[in-house]
């Protein structure tokens, strides 16, 4: 920095700098010195910055099918009925609908257009305390069991 003297003061003689984004590649999370390790939701926000970006906000649409409004959150599609919030779950083994909340599971199999019951395979199960949240798919309410087999590929096609 270069410095003029005027009676007695100093004066900057140096342009203003503009603040500089730092380099994404080069934000370094608190506590760590491997950059992109460990990332901290502060280290997060760092990054977005950085980057220019904002913080995005998601938009879930919703689809009507047959008089359902359905939709994709997570990978899973959901579904409301009768006061009750429902999901698909492809993620296991044996697939199933789980009634959240609640968290019930209710695993089928599905051959052609016909569902079938299944059990849950023995990962699946959990201790005995989880054994009332592990049904059958004929144990769902009649009105999302025939939802769900009257629907069930227009559903997924969400994904």
């Amino acid at each position: 920095m270069v410095a003029q003297q005027h009676a007695g003061t100093e004066e900057s003689a140096a342009p203003a700098v503009a603040r500089q984004r730092p380099d994404p590649r080069e934000v370094r999370s608190p506590g760590t010195s491997e950059v992109g390790r460990n990332v901290s939701v502060r280290g997060v926000l760092d990054l977005q910055r950085a980057a220019g970006n904002r913080a995005a906000t998601v938009v879930v649409q919703r689809v009507l099918i047959a008089g359902v409004n359905v939709w994709v959150d997570g990978g899973y599609v959901h579904w409301s009925m009768n006061g009750n919030r429902y999901h698909f779950n492809f993620s296991t083994a044996t697939p199933h609908v789980t009634l959240d909340g609640e968290r019930i599971h209710y695993f089928f199999t599905r051959d052609g257009l016909e569902f079938k019951d299944a059990r849950p395979e023995k990962s699946e199960q959990g201790g005995a305390h989880k054994k009332h949240t592990k049904k059958k798919f004929s144990e769902l309410p009649d009105t999302v069991r025939d939802y769900v087999v009257t629907n069930f590929d227009a559903m997924l096609a969400l994904l």
